[in-house]
């Protein structure tokens, strides 16, 4: 990350308040929240959150997916039909105006779903994922919001 960016540093100023010295020094740590959506049904909608931990903020840097059949040892399916809303619920802020569809969002692990810009999420607060199937078939998901932790101190773990 370029810290002497003027957009990087005024992100930094804005979500975690901090100028990119100050961030810089503070101890980071790559790290995954995963949800996982199990049997949401054909036509369904189903609902998943994570809160992030107290000891730091989350950098968001990408949003992967895996989406299999319920039948099982079933491969990972190509067709991923399904809408997505994304929440911080602590400050309202939905990441999409309207639920958007599924694949324009979410990445795979063969490639990555990397955000145009990191998103912040403050120490203990929580994310909201709503999903919407299209599909006439039951799916399992499992999103993965990776990205890092940045400690609260300078000492970090």
């Amino acid at each position: 990350m370029n810290l002497g960016n003027s957009v990087v540093a005024d992100l930094l100023q804005f979500s975690l308040g901090m100028t990119p010295a100050e961030f810089s020094e503070k101890a980071k740590q790559y790290f995954v929240y995963p949800l996982f959506f199990n049997n949401v049904a054909a036509g369904g909608a189903a609902v998943q959150s994570f809160t992030t931990r107290s000891d730091s903020w989350f950098v968001v840097t990408a949003l992967n997916a895996v989406v299999r059949t319920t039948a099982a040892g079933a491969p990972s399916v190509a067709d991923r039909p399904f809408t997505v809303q994304i929440e911080e619920a602590g400050g309202g802020r939905n990441l999409f105006a309207a639920p958007a569809d599924f694949d324009t969002i979410f990445g795979t692990a063969q490639l990555p779903g990397v955000m145009g810009a990191p998103f912040f999420v403050k120490y203990q607060s929580t994310m909201t994922v709503n999903l919407t199937s299209l599909a006439a078939i039951v799916l399992d998901v499992r999103l993965s919001f990776v990205g890092f932790k940045v400690f609260n101190t300078n000492m970090g773990v």
